[in-house]
């Protein structure tokens, strides 16, 4: 590792945020989810300013540190590192910007490698990790061969960050992860963030489909994107990628848009032996023993073009490591479960840090019960909530 001269470095330079990822060792190879990641964070400037705090730089009483703030299990912690970064041959290892002055995009992956515990611990990582520990917000996932009808209504209410993996053709690059930065007239605008190796399908940037539409749109289009960024319809997109992760803002991610905004209830509980961990619904005799949270849905959507009664929201279950936790919720008993069936679930247990699912359902009380696949595991968990509308909880 080297240290950085302030003499001839910038920390940050507010008109570019740019970066890139070399790809000279092998250790990079499963990097591009959090590049992914940090690229979506560039897109809002106050998200990027939460996790890379304002008035760091190397010259005003430079000490040789920074400071990050990650959110991790409910809280927002803050990380220092000194100014050492690894380089091979005199260049930066992994992320780096495309500016060869200036450091912020290779200090923050450093930062996140120290809470992670090392570089090797980000190899192979969740994108979808990387949004919620940059955001605080909650993170879902698409198989896109799969999607949901209304998934085009669901990206067009979203403003916040979005990750592919993508099918290999007309210069797509498999394997890898994008971001998606905007939706307009079932167009969807995708970006590289390595900034460059551009889609040249259909809605490509020199693609014959953009002389029919108004010429003014399309340089309105056309003129505010950014190097790698390109425009595909939304079929084509379906076609091309694999799967799409989408990262839902709470109030605490600092936006001006309050619309964007999700109301959020958190909890925290535990899994315990013989006491609340009784399993799945696969083990009637100790299913009701788990944590249970009652929530009564008020509100219903008022989204104009569906017709449907209904109330959405957002259910995020996340294991984490075992500290003192405070419980709370209600309890319903084991006749109640052998009544009633579930009305909603999500799809399958899985060896995650955290399982998401998005639910539409009438008004009324529903019971939310957290559980681990077999009984008797035992573990610490954040459990959140996050409705578009007026909601009780216990």
């Amino acid at each position: 590792s080297a240290g950085i001269d302030p003499r001839s470095r910038r920390f940050l330079k507010e008109s570019n945020v740019h970066f890139h990822l070399r790809e000279v060792n092998v250790l990079v190879k499963g990097d591009c989810w959090l590049l992914a990641a940090i690229g979506s964070l560039t897109l809002n400037q106050q998200l990027l300013h939460r996790v890379v705090p304002h008035g760091q730089d190397f010259s005003h009483l430079y000490a040789g540190i920074f400071h990050f703030q990650f959110w991790q299990f409910g809280k927002w912690v803050d990380v220092v590192i000194d100014d050492r970064l690894p380089v091979k041959d005199g260049e930066l290892l992994f992320v780096h910007s495309a500016e060869g002055s200036e450091f912020w995009s290779a200090l923050l992956e450093k930062a996140y490698a120290k809470l992670n515990g090392s570089y090797e611990a980000l190899s192979g990582g969740s994108t979808t990790e990387g949004f919620e520990d940059f955001t605080g917000g909650v993170a879902e996932m698409y198989e896109l061969k799969k999607a949901p009808r209304d998934l085009y209504r669901i990206i067009g209410k979203i403003t916040s960050a979005f990750d592919m993996e993508a099918v290999t053709f007309k210069k797509l690059v498999k394997g890898h992860a994008y971001s998606v930065t905007g939706v307009r007239q079932r167009l969807i605008r995708i970006r590289n963030p390595w900034g460059q190796v551009e889609w040249t399908g259909a809605w490509s940037d020199s693609s014959s489909e953009w002389n029919a539409i108004d010429s003014a749109e399309k340089d309105e289009m056309l003129c505010k994107m950014e190097d790698g960024e390109f425009w595909m319809s939304f079929q084509e997109f379906l076609h091309q990628f694999s799967r799409l992760e989408i990262c839902n803002l709470t109030p605490d991610a600092l936006s001006q848009d309050a619309t964007s905004f999700w109301t959020t209830v958190t909890y925290e509980g535990s899994w315990r032996k013989g006491s609340t961990a009784g399993g799945c619904r696969n083990h009637p005799n100790t299913f009701w023993i788990n944590p249970q949270y009652k929530i009564t849905l008020l509100e219903e959507d008022d989204d104009p073009e569906d017709d449907q009664a209904a109330c959405s929201f957002l259910v995020a279950l996340m294991q984490k490591d075992r500290r003192q936790f405070r419980s709370a919720g209600v309890h319903m008993k084991k006749d109640f479960f052998l009544r009633h069936s579930s009305c909603a679930r999500s799809e399958s247990f899985i060896n995650l840090r955290e399982v998401s699912s998005r639910f539409r359902l009438p008004p009324g009380e529903y019971l939310i019960v957290p559980s681990t696949f077999e009984p008797s595991k035992e573990a610490d968990f954040v459990l959140r909530v996050f409705t578009e509308k007026q909601s009780e909880t216990e």
